[in-house]
């Protein structure tokens, strides 16, 4: 066969790279760990917001059917406002953030990436002052309008500059803020 073709579990798995998961080679404690970490979690979660009381305006406001109601939200300006750059910042942060993993194998390979690590997290340190500061005179929409133009700037400054991990750190300085 020129191409593999995947045609039993092993091969399935081993393809999607479950191989060591599906044939039982992980380590003895990593399931039970894992289920501990979800069921830990889920209690978490339902402690913290067992308490949470629904506001009066939505008690008192009379309820729509599930399609009526879906209608009303799609018709929604603001859920628009607030969804598309929500869903595009959940779609392009882990594009950039697997960029920035290949950046580091493969464009820097070899340089020390301790600079780029210092300017993120100094960036970050100073984004949440700026922010904490800013948000009560920009508001929230403008903050992270700011925020997106900060982290657009650094990168375009590593697309320039980055084959220097020292440079670099200026351009990660930028994300960080942003």
């Amino acid at each position: 066969r020129p191409y593999p073709i995947p045609i039993n579990r092993n091969e399935i798995a081993a393809n999607i790279e479950l191989y060591p998961i599906i044939n039982s080679r992980t380590h003895p404690l990593f399931v039970p760990v894992i289920i501990t970490i979800g069921l830990g979690s889920s209690l978490l979660l339902f402690i913290t917001s067992f308490g949470i009381k629904e506001n009066l305006f939505a008690q008192l406001q009379e309820h729509e059917g599930f399609i009526e109601g879906l209608k009303l939200t799609l018709k929604n300006k603001p859920f628009w406002l607030l969804m598309i750059p929500a869903f595009l910042l959940g779609i392009i942060y882990p594009i950039i953030l697997t960029g920035l993993l290949y950046y580091i194998d493969y464009i820097i390979s070899g340089q020390d990436p301790i600079y780029m690590l210092i300017g993120l997290i100094i960036g970050i340190i100073l984004g949440m002052i700026i922010n904490l500061k800013k948000i009560a005179k920009w508001q929230p929409k403008k903050t992270m309008m700011m925020n997106a133009y900060s982290s657009t700037a650094g990168l375009v400054l590593l697309f320039i500059i980055g084959y220097n991990s020292m440079l670099a750190a200026i351009s990660f300085l930028f994300i960080g803020i942003g």
